[in-house]
């Protein structure tokens, strides 16, 4: 059923006759048994429930962690020409995009990263002003709570302090000394994707996520960001980015899977 949905929501021309169809037919989602032996029955399905499986890696053999996917040790059941089929599909169906699948959105790139000097965290608001435009930016939560200044941090801007991070990520992406120590590293990890990989193959995979940045859809920067970022603080004088020890390595290394991916698709795709 998860197959027939990835293979015809692509197809269907409205999600609501969609849902409509498989509600008719009797499609309910998951049953499961609760830890205290009860037995819970699937309801019938609706879009709440389509959406969440379309959006669901562990369809494509992902495992979800913190906003981020990792490979799972289980086998896909959707092949990955499909998974991005149903994603662009979202995206241009404004009421079935999971939130920032749209361009036009903008989510808050830092939110759980930023913190302040005394460790509160930094969370992201909005509000309207003039002829309706939307204003964004991170404030404190110890400013939200004890009042306007008790964190001794300024309301931050979001879209400048998110541009300040990014450039300075960006900036570490280009530098030829990182792209040595990440080559070097990764040729340490006992990892087929990565075996007889030469310094300048690392840098055209870091060089591609600045290329492409941009176009990329604002949940997928999130996922990037999160790889990256280990922690933003905030001083009333500065901004130190702290990263993953191995943050870089396992950017460079996802991107050269997801490349390995498309490849092996593409291939079998040209042979069926």
């Amino acid at each position: 059923m998860v197959r027939r949905m990835f293979i015809e929501y692509p197809r269907a021309g409205s999600t609501t006759l969609f849902v409509q169809q498989l509600r008719h037919e009797g499609v309910t989602s998951k049953s499961w048994k609760a830890q205290s032996g009860r037995d819970r029955v699937g309801k019938p399905i609706d879009k709440g429930a389509l959406y969440k499986i379309l959006n669901n890696p562990m369809y494509l053999g992902q495992i979800r962690h913190k906003g981020v996917a990792h490979p799972g040790e289980h086998d896909p059941i959707v092949t990955l020409v499909q998974w991005e089929t149903v994603q662009a599909a979202l995206a241009s169906k404004p009421n079935g995009a999971r939130k920032g699948q749209i361009r036009t959105e903008r989510p808050a790139l830092l939110k759980g990263l930023i913190f302040t000097t005394d460790g509160r965290a930094m969370t992201p608001h909005a509000t309207k002003g003039r002829g309706g435009r939307l204003c964004r930016y991170y404030l404190s939560t110890r400013d939200a709570k004890e009042g306007h200044g008790a964190s001794g941090v300024r309301m931050l801007p979001a879209g400048e302090i998110e541009e300040a991070v990014v450039a300075q990520l960006r900036g570490i992406l280009r530098a030829p000394e990182m792209v040595t120590q990440v080559w070097r590293e990764l040729a340490k990890r006992n990892d087929v994707a990565v075996q007889g990989m030469d310094e300048m193959q690392v840098a055209v995979a870091l060089s591609k996520i600045d290329t492409v940045w941009e176009q990329l859809f604002p949940l997928e920067q999130h996922r990037i960001v999160l790889l990256l970022v280990e922690r933003i603080v905030v001083s009333p004088n500065e901004m130190q980015v702290r990263l993953h020890p191995n943050g870089i390595e396992n950017l460079a290394l996802d991107v050269v899977r997801a490349a390995g991916r498309k490849a092996a698709t593409a291939a079998e795709e040209a042979m069926a």
